[in-house]
Protein backbone atom coordinates (compact mmCIF):
# COMPACT_ATOMS: atom_id res chain seq x y z
CA UNK A 1 0.00 0.00 0.00
CA UNK A 2 1.77 3.18 -1.05
CA UNK A 3 4.31 2.22 -2.88
CA UNK A 4 2.91 2.23 -6.28
CA UNK A 5 5.47 4.48 -7.38
CA UNK A 6 8.48 1.84 -6.85
CA UNK A 7 6.44 -0.73 -8.42
CA UNK A 8 8.40 -2.48 -11.34
CA UNK A 9 6.73 -2.97 -14.17
CA UNK A 10 4.20 -0.79 -13.16
CA UNK A 11 3.59 0.84 -17.09
CA UNK A 12 3.54 -3.28 -18.37
CA UNK A 13 0.70 -3.80 -15.57
CA UNK A 14 -1.16 -0.87 -16.55
CA UNK A 15 -1.17 -1.93 -20.43
CA UNK A 16 -1.69 -5.27 -19.65
CA UNK A 17 -4.88 -4.13 -17.74
CA UNK A 18 -6.40 -1.27 -20.26
CA UNK A 19 -5.63 -3.98 -23.24
CA UNK A 20 -8.20 -6.54 -21.63
CA UNK A 21 -10.94 -4.52 -22.20
CA UNK A 22 -12.88 -5.23 -25.04
CA UNK A 23 -16.28 -4.18 -24.05
CA UNK A 24 -16.07 -5.91 -20.44
CA UNK A 25 -12.81 -6.68 -19.72
CA UNK A 26 -11.96 -10.20 -19.93
CA UNK A 27 -9.59 -11.94 -17.47
CA UNK A 28 -6.80 -13.45 -19.85
CA UNK A 29 -5.91 -12.52 -23.65
CA UNK A 30 -8.49 -14.32 -26.13
CA UNK A 31 -11.24 -15.01 -23.63
CA UNK A 32 -14.75 -13.83 -23.17
CA UNK A 33 -15.60 -10.65 -21.37
CA UNK A 34 -16.83 -11.79 -18.24
CA UNK A 35 -18.67 -9.16 -15.31
CA UNK A 36 -16.89 -10.51 -12.65
CA UNK A 37 -13.56 -8.77 -14.15
CA UNK A 38 -15.01 -5.53 -14.26
CA UNK A 39 -13.53 -5.73 -10.09
CA UNK A 40 -10.70 -7.84 -10.66
CA UNK A 41 -9.21 -5.47 -13.53
CA UNK A 42 -11.12 -1.99 -12.60
CA UNK A 43 -9.75 -2.64 -9.13
CA UNK A 44 -6.17 -2.94 -9.95
CA UNK A 45 -6.56 0.20 -12.37
CA UNK A 46 -8.18 2.10 -9.02
CA UNK A 47 -5.47 0.92 -7.19
CA UNK A 48 -2.69 2.61 -9.69
CA UNK A 49 -4.56 5.34 -9.91
CA UNK A 50 -5.72 4.89 -13.32
CA UNK A 51 -9.90 4.33 -13.57
CA UNK A 52 -9.60 7.10 -16.13
CA UNK A 53 -8.90 4.70 -18.85
CA UNK A 54 -11.74 2.55 -18.73
CA UNK A 55 -13.96 3.24 -21.45
CA UNK A 56 -16.64 3.81 -19.59
CA UNK A 57 -19.57 3.71 -21.55
CA UNK A 58 -18.80 0.20 -23.17
CA UNK A 59 -18.16 -1.34 -19.93
CA UNK A 60 -21.20 -0.05 -18.96
CA UNK A 61 -22.91 -1.12 -21.46
CA UNK A 62 -21.38 -4.37 -21.58
CA UNK A 63 -22.32 -4.72 -17.50
CA UNK A 64 -26.28 -3.95 -18.13
CA UNK A 65 -26.34 -6.62 -20.65
CA UNK A 66 -25.41 -8.86 -18.16
CA UNK A 67 -28.06 -7.86 -16.37
CA UNK A 68 -30.63 -10.68 -15.45
CA UNK A 69 -34.14 -10.58 -15.97
CA UNK A 70 -34.88 -12.19 -13.04
CA UNK A 71 -32.37 -9.32 -10.79
CA UNK A 72 -28.65 -9.34 -10.60
CA UNK A 73 -26.25 -9.74 -12.79
CA UNK A 74 -24.62 -13.40 -14.78
CA UNK A 75 -21.14 -13.66 -15.95
CA UNK A 76 -21.96 -12.83 -19.58
CA UNK A 77 -24.72 -11.24 -21.10
CA UNK A 78 -28.13 -12.84 -22.25
CA UNK A 79 -27.87 -12.85 -25.70
CA UNK A 80 -24.91 -15.58 -25.54
CA UNK A 81 -25.02 -19.03 -27.06
CA UNK A 82 -25.08 -21.06 -23.85
CA UNK A 83 -25.37 -18.39 -21.25
CA UNK A 84 -27.20 -18.92 -18.01
CA UNK A 85 -30.14 -16.66 -17.30
CA UNK A 86 -29.69 -17.06 -13.74
CA UNK A 87 -27.76 -14.53 -12.35
CA UNK A 88 -25.52 -15.39 -9.20
CA UNK A 89 -24.48 -13.64 -6.36
CA UNK A 90 -20.04 -13.39 -6.97
CA UNK A 91 -20.82 -11.81 -10.74
CA UNK A 92 -23.44 -9.77 -9.07
CA UNK A 93 -21.19 -8.45 -6.17
CA UNK A 94 -18.25 -7.46 -9.01
CA UNK A 95 -20.32 -6.60 -11.76
CA UNK A 96 -21.79 -3.42 -8.83
CA UNK A 97 -18.37 -3.39 -7.36
CA UNK A 98 -17.77 -2.18 -11.27
CA UNK A 99 -20.27 -0.11 -11.77
CA UNK A 100 -19.17 1.48 -8.53
CA UNK A 101 -15.87 2.26 -9.95
CA UNK A 102 -17.21 4.13 -13.04
CA UNK A 103 -19.13 7.12 -11.28
CA UNK A 104 -22.11 6.66 -12.25
CA UNK A 105 -25.69 4.99 -11.38
CA UNK A 106 -25.64 6.61 -7.65
CA UNK A 107 -23.66 3.69 -6.08
CA UNK A 108 -21.73 4.40 -3.50
CA UNK A 109 -17.69 4.47 -4.19
CA UNK A 110 -15.79 1.09 -3.48
CA UNK A 111 -12.51 0.45 -2.23
CA UNK A 112 -10.83 -2.26 -4.44
CA UNK A 113 -8.05 -2.87 -2.08
CA UNK A 114 -10.67 -3.97 1.15
CA UNK A 115 -13.70 -5.01 -1.33
CA UNK A 116 -15.98 -3.38 0.59
CA UNK A 117 -17.50 0.63 -0.01
CA UNK A 118 -15.04 3.48 0.85
CA UNK A 119 -16.88 4.47 3.86
CA UNK A 120 -16.85 0.96 5.41
CA UNK A 121 -12.82 1.09 4.69
CA UNK A 122 -12.12 4.72 5.87
CA UNK A 123 -14.11 3.14 9.21
CA UNK A 124 -11.72 0.43 9.21
CA UNK A 125 -8.65 2.28 8.40
CA UNK A 126 -9.63 5.38 11.07
CA UNK A 127 -10.93 2.54 14.13
CA UNK A 128 -8.43 0.20 13.84
CA UNK A 129 -6.56 0.75 16.88
CA UNK A 130 -10.00 -0.94 18.11
CA UNK A 131 -9.14 -4.36 15.74
CA UNK A 132 -7.10 -6.76 16.84
CA UNK A 133 -3.43 -6.51 15.70
CA UNK A 134 -4.37 -9.77 13.59
CA UNK A 135 -6.44 -7.58 11.44
CA UNK A 136 -4.59 -4.75 10.47
CA UNK A 137 -0.74 -4.33 11.83
CA UNK A 138 0.51 -0.79 12.10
Amino acid sequence: MGKQDEMKFKDTLLHWCVMRQNNGFQGRLGKTPDSCYSFWIGGMLQLMGHLDFINVEELRDFLFSCQSPVGGFMKYPLFMMGSSPYPDLVHTFFSLCGLSFLGKDHLEPVDALFSMTARASNDIVTNRTELPSLVIKK
